[in-house]
């Protein structure tokens, strides 16, 4: 099994969602989280970055390329700050952008 895979029914369950639930959030059907989740189908790229905002975790967390030792996903608020930020920055000035992500990069490194 992939890791996205294992991270996708981690996340899913711990989160307290079923597939159907999911399937409901992402416009799919169930049968592809199922798919999904036993690693015989791989979704698109543009749902895997559904996904992970549903999840609230970076791409990087759901494909399993960003995990504690201990195995389990990393999810911070500040990276979805950066997400807001980025898609919504458009009302800042670029100074003020850069002042946000400066700042919330130092609060993630504490």
């Amino acid at each position: 099994m992939n890791e996205f895979a294992i991270q996708l029914k981690k996340l899913r369950t711990a989160q307290g969602y079923t597939q159907q639930q999911l399937a409901s959030l992402l416009h799919i059907s169930k049968s592809a989280i199922s798919m999904y989740e036993s690693g015989v189908r791989e979704p698109e790229l543009s749902v895997i970055q559904q996904i992970a905002d549903i999840f609230s975790v970076d791409m990087d967390t759901l494909i399993g390329t960003h995990l504690e030792e201990t195995g389990t996903p990393v999810t911070s608020p500040f990276l979805n700050m950066k997400k807001l930020i980025a898609r919504n920055g458009n009302q800042l000035t670029s100074e003020e952008r850069e002042n946000l992500i400066k700042l919330l990069s130092e609060l993630n490194t504490q």
